[in-house]
């Protein structure tokens, strides 16, 4: 997974840029298998750049830190997700 960071800039002649900030290696992890490629950025109040994407497997919902690589499962789900 790439994880870019939209520049924006304000000069009309050039478009915005797109800038690598960091790459996460997830097909090797057990924990994404079988995970939806849909997923949402974690909103925080207290940082101004979100760090955090959720995804959802179908039997539970799990974030992932960018910064840190970190993987936590937010919730078990006892009815599995459908399709």
């Amino acid at each position: 997974m790439f994880i870019f960071k939209r520049e924006v800039n304000f000069n009309t002649d050039e478009p915005d840029r797109f800038v690598l900030v960091k790459r996460v290696i997830v097909r090797e992890r057990p924990e994404f298998n079988k995970i939806s490629m849909e997923y949402h950025f974690k909103v925080s109040k207290s940082e101004k750049d979100p760090n955090t994407i959720i995804f959802a497997k179908r039997e539970e919902i799990m974030e992932l830190n960018w910064e840190t690589e970190k993987v936590e499962v937010v919730a078990k789900l006892e009815i599995p997700l459908s399709r």
